[in-house]
């Protein structure tokens, strides 16, 4: 089956199962889409909390749960540094969630007034303080998520749907779990553009990284919307300042710098808050792992058996993970170990201290790397440091773990409930039990 024209835009240019799709829609509703993070020591974030749990003289940090709908988490912080006074770096979130859905999360703030944030109002959205603590969240500490996902309007009969669900799932048994791709939200469903600016960033060409993000349209925005960002190519950064609509928060920012100081566009990109600024750079990384990962499914390698040359992951007794590259002794062992789900085939996140496969897996990085002019090098950004790339790997498949589905007869809908570890998108397992012809359409 082919995927839509989206899917290939952002490198997902196949399916990992034949089975035809339910199709159906997602997020019709915020609580179609339920996401709770789950964190080591604190384990999943509540939706509700019954009571403030915050002991001040504990740490110098404070530990907090944010509920929102319907709510996109960067614009989010955001505001609630704006409202609270707090500095690029006094608030940090483990993970963006889902614009469209109904979320918990835990974030982290360097200690302050907590009588000021318990009376903080937002809109569709509430922080929860929990715990003032000596501890501050990272990204290790970030274990994955719990999903609660309701998908409408089934084009099949509740029989017909449980099948085609049981054959979903029976083939992705088979071939060693779903594609571990990045998701459509890695790259913006309905403006898909991350990537790109990205790549201009890589390319060093920030200015054609600034302007993709100010004047790529989308099919989706408002006519006058459009209108502006054809003003912005003509190079009116006054004007397009006035009439870009205030919710458009980053465009207005960057036109703000361009306006104020010229065509500093290295300035201008460096207004952004630096969450943003890496999620470029990083979308494009996602881009050439779902290129590199989908070439290897075209060309006929397994993703749950690993071949000479092949990079694989093996979950180490501490708890950790090490990187292991296949070679003729130890290719029995670690075959061993993936089909004992102690060990993962991988593939590298490019970079420039990344780690690249040889044999036939070798051979496709590097028709990758040339087709888009690249070498690992270019992934250091001597310009703009703060946003360089090291590199790394990642699982080429994910399994859902937990999996409960009901089928509602008469509702012609479908409530999946699974985990996913960290980096691990719904999206991407959706898309194999939905097949979509058209994912924005679809609710992605």
């Amino acid at each position: 089956m082919e995927p839509p024209e989206l899917d290939k835009s952002v490198g997902m240019e196949v399916y990992g199962t034949c089975s035809p799709g339910l199709g159906g829609m997602v997020k019709v509703h915020p609580y179609d889409f339920i996401v709770k993070e789950v964190v080591k020591w604190f384990g999943a974030a509540p939706l509700t909390v019954s009571r403030n749990y915050a002991t001040p003289n504990i740490g110098p940090y404070l530990i907090s749960v944010l509920v929102k709908e319907g709510r996109d988490t960067l614009h989010l912080s955001h505001e609630v540094k704006r409202k609270l006074f707090l500095r690029e770096s006094d608030l940090y979130t483990l993970g963006f969630k889902d614009a469209r859905a109904l979320t918990a999360q835990f974030i982290w703030m360097r200690r302050f007034n907590l009588r000021g944030l318990l009376r903080l109002r937002l809109t569709r959205a509430r922080i929860y303080p929990l715990a003032f603590t000596s501890l501050k969240l990272n990204s290790t500490h970030l274990l994955g998520n719990l999903f609660e996902i309701t998908i409408r309007n089934l084009e099949s009969t509740p029989f017909k749907a449980f099948e085609l669900v049981r054959q979903t799932l029976q083939e992705s048994t088979v071939r060693g779990g779903f594609p571990n791709f990045y998701g459509y939200q890695r790259f913006g469903t309905r403006r898909p553009i991350t990537h790109l600016v990205g790549k201009h960033i890589v390319q060093r060409n920030f200015e054609a990284a600034v302007t993709a993000y100010l004047t790529a349209p989308s099919r989706f925005e408002k006519k006058s919307l459009r209108n502006v960002r054809e003003l912005i190519s003509k190079g009116d950064f006054h004007l397009s300042y006035k009439k870009m609509p205030k919710n458009c928060f980053y465009e207005r920012i960057l036109l703000k710098a361009l306006k104020n100081r010229g065509a500093d566009y290295i300035n201008a990109l460096r207004r952004l808050p630096m969450q943003l600024r890496k999620m470029f750079v990083y979308a494009y990384q996602s881009y050439l792992f779902n290129k590199t990962l989908s070439l290897r499914l075209k060309e006929g390698l397994p993703m749950g058996k690993a071949e000479v040359g092949d990079l694989v992951l093996v979950k180490m007794p501490y708890g950790g993970e090490e990187c292991v590259k296949v070679d003729q002794q130890n290719s029995s062992k670690v075959n061993k170990l993936i089909a004992a789900g102690k060990a993962a085939l991988a593939i590298p996140l490019f970079g420039y201290m990344a780690t690249f496969s040889s044999g036939r897996q070798g051979q496709i990085e590097r028709k990758i790397l040339e087709g888009e002019g690249l070498t690992p090098r270019l992934f250091y950004i001597g310009p703009m440091p703060e946003v360089s790339c090291m590199g790394g790997v990642r699982s080429t498949s994910t399994k859902l773990r937990g999996l409960q589905y009901h089928i509602h007869n008469h509702d012609h809908k479908i409530t999946l409930k699974f985990y996913l570890g960290k980096l691990e998108y719904a999206s991407t397992v959706l898309r194999e039990f939905m097949k979509p012809k058209d994912p924005v359409q679809a609710g992605f």
